[in-house]
């Protein structure tokens, strides 16, 4: 498979396209970019792929159960790529957010992507619930986190996510983006 002449696009057929054996077990030790942004792979990996997410859209959550794990147990552990999570709670979703605070607040007991994970499977049920904070804080309990710590972390998660989450959304709209998932593979936009 040739994506096009273009050296940037080489680069990213060699160093992912010839990595795609089989599935590996990944390494999900929590891991944090300068800004703040979860990752998994390598820090230095000559491919960066970032995924702007919603966790209550039902097509970011087809990704999760149909690409995303292939694509992380496929090429992550080939250190060839950096996976990086952004945010883009869509306007429309409005537990959207909460959502990402749960997760934001898992990664302050070092279990991002276990909240990540519970979030995309159990959103059926999270999404409709009456109490979104109650269910959020259960999931904080089956993944084995400091409940009481969650959950003040939880009641001031605008006060500290906020101004990076709205950072998300801004770059996400720079770059053109209006919809989730999208991507950006080595900054080059990819609509999901």
């Amino acid at each position: 498979v040739a994506f096009s002449n273009d050296e940037k696009c080489k680069n990213l057929e060699t160093n992912v396209i010839a990595s795609t054996d089989e599935p590996q077990e990944v390494d999900i030790t929590q891991k944090q970019t300068p800004e703040g942004y979860y990752y998994l792979g390598a820090e230095d990996a000559p491919v960066v792929i970032a995924e702007h997410s919603d966790y209550q859209c039902p097509y970011c959550q087809a990704y999760f159960y149909n690409t995303f794990k292939q694509v992380v147990s496929q090429l992550i552990p080939q250190d060839n790529v950096k996976y990086i999570m952004k945010d883009y709670p869509i306007e429309g979703h409005t537990r959207a957010k909460p959502a990402v605070y749960a997760a934001r607040c898992a990664g302050e007991q070092g279990k991002y992507w276990e909240m990540h994970e519970q979030l995309f499977t159990f959103q059926n049920q999270w999404s409709y619930s009456d109490d979104v904070q109650a269910q959020f804080t259960e999931y904080a309990t089956d993944l084995g986190l400091d409940t009481a710590e969650f959950t003040t972390c939880y009641a001031n998660a605008p006060e500290q996510y906020d101004a990076q989450i709205d950072a998300d959304l801004a770059e996400a709209n720079l770059l053109g983006i209006s919809g989730t998932p999208s991507f950006t593979i080595n900054g080059q936009v990819i609509v999901g």
